[in-house]
């Protein structure tokens, strides 16, 4: 399905990966992908850059995860897995030199 200006709002697709559908924003960058792999779903948002910011989803043996990325991509938390939001946080400080509540 197209916008008002000609360009794709809405995708379907079917692949060997199950169907999937892709909203766009209004200059063609995907904000919204819903996919339904082989016995598992899928939900990914994007902001306005086109990044995937957060991703849900849902394994074939009902497996849930939730996983939010920064704005490098870089994975900052994940259910299951890594622990607390705020351990994430104290995670990625270190990483960029910076501890929260310490005093350089």
């Amino acid at each position: 399905m197209f916008d008002p200006t000609g360009a794709a709002a809405l995708v379907i697709s079917l692949s060997r990966n199950g169907p999937s559908l892709c909203f766009s924003d209004g200059v063609g960058r995907t904000r919204l992908f819903l996919g339904v792999p082989p016995g598992g779903a899928r939900i990914g948002l994007a902001d306005a850059a086109g990044l995937q910011r957060l991703f849900l989803g849902v394994s074939s043996v009902g497996a849930p995860t939730l996983t939010l990325y920064d704005g490098a991509q870089r994975r900052v938390w994940r259910v299951p897995g890594t622990g607390s939001p705020a351990r994430a946080a104290r995670r990625t400080a270190v990483s960029r030199g910076t501890r929260p509540g310490h005093r350089s």
